[in-house]
Formats: C-alpha cells, sequence, structure tokens
C-alpha cells in the first residue's frame, strides 16, 4: 500500500448473526482501521491488522488472525516539457520528490 490508499478486509462469520467480528491495528500511525474493516494507508512503515471473535453465550472465541500491511514511500518523478535546438543552452530538468512532495535530492 502507499499512504492515502484504501483497502479491506473481509471476515466471514458463520453463521452471520453469530456476533461482532473486531478490526484492531497494532500502529495507527502507519494504517487505521475501522469496525467495518476499512484499512486506510496513513503513514510509511509495517502494521499489523488483528481479526477477532470473541465469541458469547452460544458460540466459542475464533482464533485471532493477523494480517501484515507494509505501507511504502514512493517517489514520484516528472519532467517539464523541452523544446532542444541544435547545440542550443537548454537542459533537460528531471525533478524527483518524496510521497509528501519533498524534494530528494543527494538519493541513491
Amino acid at each position: 500500500m502507499e499512504i492515502g490508499d484504501n483497502s479491506s478486509i473481509v471476515a466471514t462469520l458463520t453463521p452471520a448473526d453469530a456476533g461482532n467480528v473486531t478490526f484492531t491495528s497494532s500502529n495507527s500511525s502507519v494504517v487505521a482501521v475501522d469496525a467495518k474493516s476499512n484499512v486506510k494507508a496513513v503513514g510509511v512503515g509495517k502494521a499489523n491488522i488483528t481479526v477477532s471473535f470473541a465469541g458469547d453465550d452460544k458460540y466459542a472465541a475464533a482464533e485471532n488472525k493477523t494480517v501484515e500491511v507494509t505501507v511504502a514511500e514512493y517517489m514520484v518523478v516528472s519532467a517539464p516539457d523541452l523544446t532542444k535546438y541544435y547545440n542550443g543552452p537548454e537542459r533537460f530538468v528531471v525533478i524527483v520528490t518524496d510521497s509528501k512532495g519533498n524534494p530528494w535530492v543527494n538519493q541513491s
């Protein structure tokens, strides 16, 4: 995932009316998850989303399941249009920024 991406986790409980499944993030500064299993990438890093069912008076608790999510930083490469003339002084310029719009300089 990249910052700003949205996704969801599908968890099926049988029977469907057996209770509530909960979703929790181990690092909400990387991924946020709501009660409806919507996941949003909010920062660079790794986090685990834990899916759990605590059970009730009719149904036993289920084993927790964990999904690892990695949110990667990405770069944006842009280059303005250029008209080059034979032996002209025009230079081709490439601009590289990170996912937040900060320039990448002296990077390899």
